[in-house]
């Protein structure tokens, strides 16, 4: 009477530890790709609200960027959700008077010149203009126009170029008071 010996030979067991190792590090690799597209979609609506109510804003107090009072030199530029000396915050303006949710914020919320300011940025498009403005965001995945194309115009602002070139600003929308 022959005994017969059941199991997985030491190649079986070896194949299949790899198959689901290879298989582990696609299903990782996908669902990194999904975070960051689900984030830029974020950013992206976020602008389109940030858009909406700072045109609401204007539309019906009939006021421009420079009536807000808010961030750098009271002229709302800068960091959109940053404080500059004793004004308030694009944010806050926006938020107080009820044009804006305050959920409005960059998904990763970077620490920048320590404090918590989102990614979206506000910069005149010309230097002489306090009716326009551009917000700006950093998307995890380049768009495949650059700002100046998403936008429709030329900005020729230096704080503009700066916060394209410096900060690596990528995806942008214009605001018109």
């Amino acid at each position: 009477m022959k005994i017969s010996k059941s199991g997985f030979t030491i190649v079986e067991l070896l194949i299949v530890i790899v198959v689901i190792a290879i298989l582990a590090a696609i299903s990782i690799v996908a669902y990194n790709g999904v975070q960051q597209r689900a984030r830029d979609s974020k950013r992206t609506s976020d602008i389109g609200a940030i858009v909406k109510g700072a045109s609401l804003w204007g539309t019906d107090g009939g006021k421009t960027f420079a009536d807000m009072n808010a961030s750098g030199a009271g002229s709302a530029i800068g960091w959109f959700d940053a404080r500059y000396s004793n004004s308030k915050s694009v944010k806050e303006v926006l938020v107080d008077s009820g044009y804006l949710a305050n959920s409005v914020q960059d998904p990763i919320n970077r620490q920048v010149g320590g404090s918590m300011a989102s990614a979206y940025m506000i910069a005149r498009c010309d230097d002489s203009d306090q009716t326009t403005r551009v917000i700006l965001a950093k998307l995890e995945k380049s768009p495949s126009q650059p700002v100046a194309q998403q936008v429709g115009r030329t900005c020729t602002s230096s704080i503009y170029t700066d916060y394209v070139n410096n900060y690596q600003m990528n995806y942008g929308r214009l605001i018109q008071l």
